[in-house]
């Protein structure tokens, strides 16, 4: 009776598990998902470079690049070499301005940046290291133009990546060389409503 009885539980447990795989999208090809995409309707344990962590799941946060990011408009902010690229009407407005920590990066992914670092009158910005793939990767930020009235949302080629450290989520770490044309936008200063 008792092998009878784990054999069924065995079996709905593995039809729930295989409905619940239906109702909720999993991540494809271990790509990221949309960039605001709501965890609560995706199946974690699956997503890619899932790790469980205390009663649940930990996921790195990154996000697919925009369909309205398209390689020729990649290809024109690279050409533009830090200089900014206006941003389609289609962008989403960005919440900070100039390059700063929260900034938002859009490719090589959907990520923020972190902390910004100085050296010899050098700047760098931060960000996880599961948020690119090598070094010498460029990195374009969405964000607004600083020094305007009306700030301006823009692309920019914001420089490349000098360092990386991927040892899985938690203990990850890049590191994003900043384009000295662009010095005049870097602030060490966090954005918060009504400030920074």
């Amino acid at each position: 009776m008792r092998r009878t009885t784990r054999a069924i539980m065995s079996l709905i447990l593995s039809a729930l598990l295989l409905a619940l795989s239906w109702a909720y999208p999993a991540a494809g090809d271990g790509e990221p998902y949309p960039v605001g995409t709501d965890a609560g309707q995706i199946v974690l344990w699956s997503a890619p470079e899932a790790r469980p962590y205390k009663a649940g799941w930990a996921i790195p946060l990154v996000g697919a690049r925009p369909s309205w990011f398209t390689p020729s408009l990649e290809q024109q902010v690279l050409a533009a070499q830090g200089m900014p690229v206006a941003a389609p009407t289609d962008a989403p407005l960005p919440g900070e301005i100039g390059i700063r920590p929260g900034s938002w990066m859009i490719a090589p992914y959907g990520c923020t940046m972190n902390f910004v670092f100085t050296q010899d009158g050098a700047y760098g910005i931060g960000t996880a290291g599961h948020c690119v793939d090598t070094v010498g990767q460029h990195v374009i930020l969405l964000t607004l133009a600083p020094g305007t009235s009306d700030p301006v949302p823009v692309l920019v080629d914001v420089g490349t990546v000098v360092a990386r450290h991927e040892n899985g989520i938690g203990d990850d770490f890049a590191l994003v060389s900043i384009n000295p044309v662009l010095f005049p936008w870097v602030s060490g200063t966090a954005a918060l409503v009504g400030g920074p």
